[in-house]
């Protein structure tokens, strides 16, 4: 019979049924909570009930500082120290104890033998007992530790007590690791709603029908509306009545072509009737739904159409403008020869006047420019507009700068037509649009990895422990009238769902760190011969179990530049997927070759295969794709996508072929040297 354990909750229960319970309730506080804070005092309450304790801390450590901090400190003897009090007294110990390989239990006379002897630094702290258990990932990545103290003068911290923290360790430490995850994604989208809120310019996001969604607190500078009275209403409804028509067409436009970036200038019109003269840009934003919403950046331009107009009205007044705006304002006569340049112009050129004026406006905006001043002055129909472009300007020292370039012509007496160019420093747009551009695929990457993450942890994470408690409540009730047939059916299937779930849980810790940049490489010369004998010896007896052969065929000294615990991972998914999909008395091939620069690996089945058309939804985060083996085994579709994301961190890249009824093969290469 399985041992009773009693703990300080009252209740007597077995071991298993005392983890499985601890595991359920640390998996219902990941659910309930909303930050790091609220899951330390869930996993504080979870033990508490369990193990009588006078104080209890949790320590976290840092792989990238090396830094430990202590963000959760609860006692009943004493007032909650500062972080710094509680480094100064837990500090020397909490190192020690994180550098064991298994929980570590103490009394104060054994702590004093150990700081005496220098096993330990720091100073002794007063307590009877002292319980501290390393919380570590599936891969064995230290997340922190847990500390329990005790200081009255029995001592009750037991063996069992040891054991069953140990036990529930590993899930403590990927409760902790999944909130950090969650938190990191959280952080991404404020990141992205700072920037949207505290732009300079006005910023809209429209539905595909040119209804607001969303708008920020500028347009309350500039159009006196409020965000909130913007959304829901028609975009063309703020637009002056004769450019409605074109509103409509630039949106057309931007949903026909949605990797374009469409730029014009028209008029809006305020809360107070006035007109506001706006230089946009829309571009199209693809979110992860296919729901499709156009990203509108939107530039208050009245003072500046006020100057461009003056300007055409007398060459005095131009002069005088010109000198005191900050765009660049330049002209030059029908043969490209520069006649005038303003102060902005020589300071963004870094040229003095009398380098510019006389030399020829290619010098400074090269033969793009040229082609623009033919496009315009050729046609009649652009005569009386402005023309609109974008394009680089050349610096003294060689930079390049991006401006916008106004083109408007001016007749003279003589009737020869000179250009009149205003020039718009844009870097500080462009930086907004590319700031824009990157958050928005930040975002929608996190909200794959994040709806991907929630779904596997809703879905296929509870599943397998349903049947798990099933299966074991059937064993406890029944223990006495199940024989030893019945009694190996379900230990069999307890077993067969245990290991499901830890292939899922080691699965989707990796795949989350990759997701978040978590996941280091470790990059190293290996034997790709012997990780192969390695890891297709693990699965002997699955693919026994199926009367599978497993036959390797692997060249000799077939070294690769890779980390190999990455490759390791990737071959237990190739494998197990392969045993999943074959038939009963088959066999799977694992064969590895040497190429010119590279390590070819092929791992092919006669199985059950697949449709052409599926191979394509293999590696897809955004598609669901999984299948059921030949004896029914279940997957989570998040292993081959793992292993593609391996290989390629690895510089390496992987290929199926496969046909319907005959088997699939899996082939991925990796570097043979350092690159």
């Amino acid at each position: 019979m399985e041992k009773r354990v009693e703990f300080s909750s009252g209740n007597s229960l077995t071991d298993s049924q005392l983890i499985s319970h601890t595991i359920l309730k640390l998996s219902e506080a990941v659910d309930s909570t909303n930050n790091l804070d609220g899951l330390y005092s869930k996993i504080y309450k979870i033990i508490s009930e369990q193990i009588s304790t006078d104080s209890f801390y949790i320590a976290i450590y840092n792989y990238n500082t090396k830094a430990i901090t202590y963000p959760f400190f609860k006692s009943k003897l004493e007032s909650v120290p500062d972080t710094t009090q509680l480094k100064k007294q837990v500090d020397g110990l909490t190192n020690y104890a994180l550098s064991q390989p298994h929980p570590l239990l103490l009394t104060s006379k054994m702590l004093k033998e150990m700081i005496s002897s220098g096993e330990v630094e720091g100073k002794l702290i007063t307590f009877s007992e002292w319980l501290g258990v390393p919380l570590k990932t599936l891969d064995k990545k230290s997340v922190g530790l847990i500390a329990l103290q005790r200081s009255a003068h029995e001592l009750i911290f037991s063996e069992d007590h040891k054991n069953y923290l140990n036990q529930i360790s590993t899930h403590i430490a990927s409760a902790i690791k999944y909130k950090q995850s969650e938190e990191y994604l959280k952080a991404s989208e404020q990141k992205f709603r700072v920037l949207f809120e505290q732009n300079p310019f006005m910023l809209f996001i429209i539905d595909a029908k040119g209804k607001i969604i969303d708008a920020n607190e500028r347009a309350k500078i500039d159009l006196e509306y409020s965000p909130a009275e913007l959304i829901g209403r028609d975009v063309s409804e703020m637009f002056y009545e004769e450019d409605r028509e074109n509103v409509q067409k630039v949106i057309e436009e931007c949903l026909s072509n949605k990797e374009y970036i469409k730029r014009w200038e028209l008029r809006k019109i305020s809360k107070s009737g006035k007109i506001v003269w706006v230089r946009e840009s829309a571009s199209v934003l693809n979110l992860p739904n296919e729901e499709t919403q156009i990203f509108i950046v939107c530039e208050n331009i009245n003072e500046y159409k006020e100057m461009l107009q003056h300007l055409k009205v007398s060459e005095e007044k131009y002069r005088l403008l010109a000198e005191n705006i900050d765009e660049t304002i330049l002209v030059h006569d029908n043969k490209g020869m520069i006649i005038y340049i303003n102060e902005a112009g020589l300071n963004l050129t870094k040229h003095n006047a009398t380098e510019i004026i006389g030399s020829n406006i290619s010098s400074l905006l090269g033969k793009k420019y040229s082609e623009k001043v033919f496009e315009y002055t050729a046609d009649e129909r652009k005569k009386d507009s402005l023309f609109l472009f974008e394009i680089d300007i050349l610096t003294k020292d060689g930079n390049k700068i991006p401006v916008e370039i106004n083109l408007s012509k001016m007749k003279k007496r003589n009737h020869h037509e000179n250009i009149l160019l205003v020039a718009r420093d844009i870097r500080e747009r462009k930086r907004t649009e590319e700031s824009i551009y990157k958050y928005n695929e930040e975002l929608k990457h996190s909200n794959f990895a994040k709806d991907k993450f929630f779904s596997i942890i809703a879905h296929d994470l509870r599943s397998p422990f349903n049947a798990l408690l099933s299966y074991s409540d059937i064993l406890l009730d029944e223990f006495e009238d199940l024989s030893k047939d019945e009694l190996k059916e379900y230990i069999t299937h307890i077993n067969t769902v245990s290991g499901n779930i830890y292939d899922l849980l080691n699965n989707l810790l990796d795949w989350a760190k990759i997701q978040t940049d978590k996941f280091y490489l470790s990059p190293e010369i290996f034997d790709l011969e012997q990780t192969i004998y390695k890891v297709s010896t693990l699965f002997k007896e699955i693919a026994e179990s199926k009367n599978i052969d497993l036959l390797l065929d692997c060249e000799e000294r077939c070294y690769v530049y890779a980390d190999q615990n990455m490759v390791s991972t990737v071959l237990r998914n190739l494998i197990s997927n392969a045993i999943k999909f074959s038939h009963e008395n088959s066999k799977i091939e694992i064969k590895a070759k040497n190429e010119i620069d590279r390590v070819s690996v092929t791992i092919k089945d006669y199985g059950i295969g697949m449709l052409r058309e599926d191979i394509t939804k293999l590696f897809r985060i955004d598609i669901n794709y999984t299948t059921l083996g030949t004896k029914q085994e279940r997957g989570t579709g998040l292993g081959l996508i793992l292993s593609k994301d391996m290989i390629e961190k690895n510089n390496g890249e992987i290929f199926v072929d496969s046909d319907l009824g005959k088997g699939s093969t899996f082939t991925f290469t990796l570097p043979s040297k350092m690159r």
